[in-house]
């Protein structure tokens, strides 16, 4: 799943959700690498890293 693109689920409003009408995912975002245990170290298109892996729970394939 290298460098493919995906989608952020937003965990802030995890249990309450955001409303209606916001958007639930961030991104989109590349995936830099496969760490063990299921996580990901994400990059934006500016090539700036996310600060810490991400668990592949929360994300999402992205298709343009």
């Amino acid at each position: 799943m290298e460098g493919d693109l995906v989608l952020l689920y937003d965990q802030q409003f995890n249990k309450l959700g955001k409303g209606r009408f916001q958007p639930m995912w961030l991104g989109p975002y590349i995936d830099k690498c496969v760490l063990q245990k299921g996580a990901y170290e994400l990059v934006d298109f500016d090539g700036v890293p996310m600060v810490q892996p991400i668990n592949g729970l929360y994300i999402e394939k992205y298709y343009a």
